[in-house]
Order: C-alpha cells, then structure tokens, then sequence
C-alpha cells in the first residue's frame, strides 16, 4: 500500500505585522508533507459590510500570497468568520480563493458548491468535507455546510466508494462527533 503524509493546521488567520509570513517557521515542515489541510478562519477582502460581533476576522487579499507559498491542499471555508464581512467579504475571498488556484471546502455561493473534495496522492484518494456549528443566518444565494448529522453521513456515504478506503475522523468532540466516529 502507499504512504501518504497528510499534515493539518487549525485556525488560519492571515492578519500579520507588516509583510512578516505567519508561516516562515513552519515552512520547511510544511515541504515534507503531500497534503496540507487547513481551516481558513477569516475573510481575504477589504469590502464588505461588518458584522456586529466581538471578533471580526478579515485580511487584506494580498495576503493569499502566503495560502499558496506554504502551498496548501485543501482549506475549510466553512466557519463562523465566512462571512464578517457580509456577502461581498464571503464572495471575494471565494473568487480570491479561485483565481489561485486554492480548493476549499464547506461554503460556495452557488449550487454547485462540492460537499466533498477528492485529492489524488501518490495512488491514495483521500476525501474532505468541510461543516461549521457557527450560529449565524446564511443569506440568500451563499450555501454554507452546517453540522446536521444525517447531512455529514449522508455526504460522506455518497463518495466513500469513490476512496481507496473509508476512515472518518472529526475533531469535531460534541455528541456528533463521537456517534460518527468509532473511538
């Protein structure tokens, strides 16, 4: 069977100091690795409207330079950030995301949006699928994945076939997670 060394990150915010990369110490980690997955937990616009919460997460587009030099996989859009800076926000880090060549999961703004992704490695086909708990009202026109139980077996049973083998994790640790997933 082949190896395949898949390297995941948590929460990715992208607001830095000046031109300073929030990666330059993990980067040459980052080269060993044949798929890095991460959670991109801001918006990459400087547009929008704000929300009224305590956190807003938005960083200036230019900033997806650094998603691409750490040369990520997969990033999970669907998060309670998504959309800090209303429908423009969302809909610009969308096409940011696109025009680099950048495969998300969780959220798109049209119906077309992929519940799962698929990425080929060294023979191995591995599957991703992206969902956020966030309490937020989704607009009209944008799908973002929430944790619906019967919506997260149902997608993962409608492409497990189309994987080498099928091992779900989460670290997701509500009751979901642990009736999902067999410890």
């Amino acid at each position: 069977m082949s190896l395949l060394e898949l390297y995941a990150v948590g929460d990715i915010c992208l607001q830095t100091k000046g031109a300073v990369h929030p990666f330059r110490n993990m980067m040459e980690i980052f080269k060993n690795r044949d798929i890095l997955f991460g959670n991109l937990e801001v918006v990459l616009s400087d547009e929008g409207k704000k929300a009224k919460k305590a956190f807003v997460l938005n960083a200036p587009p230019e900033n997806v330079k650094f998603l691409k030099e750490a040369q990520f996989n997969v990033l999970n859009i669907a998060n309670n950030h998504i959309l800090d800076l209303g429908v423009s926000g969302f809909r610009n880090t969308i096409d940011l995301l696109k025009e680099n060549n950048l495969r998300f999961i969780g959220a798109g703004s049209d119906s077309s949006v992929s519940n799962f992704l698929i990425v080929e490695k060294n023979g191995l086909k591995i599957g991703f699928v992206g969902y956020t708990r966030g309490r937020f009202r989704v607009p009209e026109g944008i799908l973002i994945n929430k944790i619906k139980e019967e919506k997260i077996v149902k997608d993962i049973s409608n492409y497990s076939g189309s994987l080498n083998e099928a091992t779900h994790f989460s670290s997701f640790r509500g009751k979901i997670g642990y009736k999902m997933i067999p410890f």
